[in-house]
């Protein structure tokens, strides 16, 4: 019984996690050119923080393309569920502060990821060079926003005890 609790648990936080990327992402944005720029990624690296990994890559991957969806870029839905679970692959929710060493180096590859993931979605997308190239500037300032953001949460949350809390 204690395993199935257990096991809900992290359910239940794994989905607040993507309702909270969902609503950060579709929500918290500013449009430009063929894209948004958001803060749902901020909260999917801090979910990645505080979930097992293949949670945190779920939550993160169906709270954004469920706002895709719901937001006019259906098209890329599909891309943004692969590529906000990969973004993740180097996240940690072991040691108990959110902010530790590999946390902070997985942000390098979060931004390459993002940049990268998406260079190559709007070229199966659009099958055009200049609106991939384009786009590059506008992801890139995702993932410097996303990165700032999420150290300033992180070292806010650490502060306040979060993983302690929630791990109750």
């Amino acid at each position: 019984m204690n395993h199935l609790h257990n096991n809900i648990r992290i359910l239940v936080k794994a989905a607040l996690v993507a309702a909270l990327v969902f609503v950060a992402t579709r929500f918290l944005s500013v449009s430009y050119g063929n894209g948004y720029v958001h803060l749902g990624d901020a909260l999917a690296y801090l979910g990645a923080g505080l979930l097992p990994l293949p949670w945190a890559m779920a939550a993160a991957g169906v709270g954004a393309a469920l706002s895709d969806l719901t937001g006019g870029f259906a098209v890329y839905a599909p891309a943004t569920l692969i590529i906000k679970a990969l973004v993740l692959l180097f996240f940690t929710s072991r040691p108990m502060r959110i902010l530790c060493t590999r946390n902070a180096l997985a942000l390098v590859w979060a931004s390459a990821a993002t940049v990268g993931g998406y260079f190559a979605a709007d070229m199966i997308i659009t099958r055009n060079l200049g609106v991939a190239v384009v786009d590059i500037w506008g992801n890139i300032v995702q993932a410097v926003c996303s990165t700032a953001l999420f150290v300033l949460l992180a070292v806010l949350c650490d502060r306040a005890g979060l993983k302690k809390i929630i791990n109750k």
